[in-house]
């Protein structure tokens, strides 16, 4: 993405990523405003950014708060909100170091994703990178919502992969269309990997082979996760977590914010 590329008014202030698929920048706006710009690089990628527009307006709508708002939209391209957090990812030394932060974050998160799911929406892909924390771990946002769901529309989106295989519930990785169950699953694997900087999956392994496993394996003793967790979180919480990641949906809690 370069200048040349972006709408009239708008300026490239750093490029964020530039994959084959669509590039995120951020930039400044007309009216002085930086925002996060989306444009698709290739055109199948203009009706995803589009029904991230979609979804956005429709949660902004339902007054749902900790989410980008959509900020102007044009063929192929959004721009959006910029969300003044850091990720989970860019807080791992905190959420390693501080036991109350760890809890806060892990309540945040939580009370942000239950918000989406009673608007009737499931995001499709909560990871480490796509969750937000504030400094003091009290707030927590959720951002690319590209592979969102509307359970409203009820579109058949089984048979095909969707999500970051890491942290994509077992129903997800055979195929079968996310649910709330599986945001709720994403979420804490996502917490847990960011609090024990130990993945449930080996990311070093070939992806198919991930991506049986993580439709057939259940998270069990010889994993580091049940014992790490124990250790790391009080123990109504560290239970909630190991009961997001069970392997039937039907196990998890609906709403974890509420279960400890």
């Amino acid at each position: 993405m370069n200048s040349t590329t972006l709408p009239a008014g708008y300026t490239l202030l750093a490029l964020i990523s530039a994959g084959p698929v669509a590039r995120v920048a951020l930039a400044r706006s007309p009216e002085g405003r930086e925002v996060v710009v989306k444009q698709a690089a290739i055109d199948r990628a203009a009706a995803s950014i589009a029904h991230e527009a979609r979804v956005l307006e429709g949660l902004e709508r339902a007054g749902v708060s900790g989410v980008p708002r959509v900020l102007a939209r044009w063929d192929g391209g959004i721009a959006l909100e910029r969300l003044l957090m850091k990720t989970l990812d860019e807080q791992a030394d905190a959420i390693r170091r501080d036991a109350d932060f760890r809890a806060r974050t892990a309540r945040a998160g939580f009370a942000r994703l239950e918000a989406v799911h009673r608007a009737g929406v499931v995001h499709g892909d909560v990871s480490p990178g796509n969750a937000y924390v504030a400094a003091d771990g009290a707030e927590a946002c959720l951002a690319d919502f590209g592979l969102a769901r509307v359970l409203a529309d009820d579109a058949d989106e089984s048979g095909t992969f969707r999500g970051t295989l890491l942290y994509s519930a077992p129903e997800v990785a055979r195929g079968e269309p996310a649910t709330t169950a599986a945001d709720v699953f994403a979420l804490a694997a996502s917490l847990l990997h960011v609090a024990t900087g130990v993945p449930l999956r080996d990311p070093g392994a070939e992806p198919a082979s991930v991506l049986v496993a993580a439709g057939t394996q259940q998270l069990d003793a010889t994993h580091p996760w049940p014992l790490a967790a124990r250790t790391l979180f009080p123990p109504a919480l560290a239970d909630t977590l190991l009961r997001c990641l069970a392997f039937d949906p039907d196990g998890r809690p609906r709403e974890p914010s509420r279960a400890w």
